[in-house]
């Protein structure tokens, strides 16, 4: 005569349960409980076809079909009503088509401070189809033997949305690096898969090398003759001024009315 299909979603989607008269066809998150209540007459017996599963179904007393099966995968299925009659030849058939639990995903850009080099900002972006569980700040020494090798940070996550920016700081000071250290660090976010577990997804590695004591030195003689240069530079600045100067004064030692050129020239010595 009809039927009424319960849909109960697994509870970590957050989609309310759902309650719908003859709609055999449905599109349902993997981990769903089908339930079928499948209303007749003058019917002895009902074979229920899930797939390559048969079964032999019993009314109750109010001549009613009742069966329920959790969907991970597509099925089909199929309903052939029965009596000592006859077995029917119409059968009625229908599909259940399972969306799987996707993985995370998460999108991180980097950046460095432009005053001290072991400071990092990261901005990111996690993406779920139903939420998240947890995310962590991984790093870990790969060049020396330091007693602390993977070390675990965890970051607040909004755990009720599905796509969210977050925003990470990173000083590598408060680490004890030192010189020739290397250091290799990710994101990680997991997913809060209600069926077949928490499922996680790293960002891409990045890695930060600290300069070698050999490497300070060159770039501290380096500078130390950069200010040798800028010096000399200055020298050579303060002696052409002071040429301009006095070549100035010569000029202005017999006049006695100064041109409004001069003016600008006396003003362009003073303010140079």
């Amino acid at each position: 005569l009809d039927f009424i299909i319960e849909l109960d979603y697994p509870s970590y989607t957050g989609k309310t349960d759902e309650s719908l008269k003859n709609a055999g066809d449905h599109i349902v998150p993997a981990g769903t409980k089908v339930s079928w209540s499948i209303f007749t007459k003058d019917t002895r017996e009902l074979m229920f076809r899930l797939g390559e599963k048969q079964v032999l179904l019993k009314p109750d007393n109010n001549n009613v079909f009742k069966f329920s099966s959790t969907f991970l995968n597509n099925n089909n299925y199929v309903i052939r009503t029965i009596n000592e009659y006859m077995k029917s030849r119409d059968s009625l058939i229908y599909s259940i088509n399972v969306i799987p639990d996707v993985y995370p995903d998460i999108k991180v850009e980097e950046f460095k401070d432009t005053i001290l080099d072991n400071r990092r900002f990261f901005k990111g972006l996690i993406k779920d189809d139903y939420g998240f569980s947890k995310m962590n700040f991984n790093y870990s020494f790969i060049n020396n033997d330091k007693k602390d090798k993977n070390i675990i940070l965890p970051i607040q996550v909004n755990k009720n949305t599905n796509q969210q920016e977050f925003y990470y700081y990173f000083d590598m000071a408060e680490i004890k690096i030192e010189p020739g250290d290397e250091i290799e660090y990710f994101f990680e976010i997991w997913d809060n898969d209600g069926v077949n577990g928490s499922k996680s997804t790293r960002s891409q590695k990045m890695i930060f090398k600290a300069p070698t004591i050999k490497e300070l030195e060159e770039k501290a003689e380096n500078a130390n003759k950069q200010v040798k240069t800028d010096i000399n530079q200055l020298l050579l600045d303060a002696k052409k001024m002071q040429q301009d100067i006095e070549s100035f004064e010569r000029k202005l030692v017999d006049k006695k009315q100064i041109s409004w050129q001069e003016q600008q020239e006396m003003k362009s010595l003073i303010e140079s």
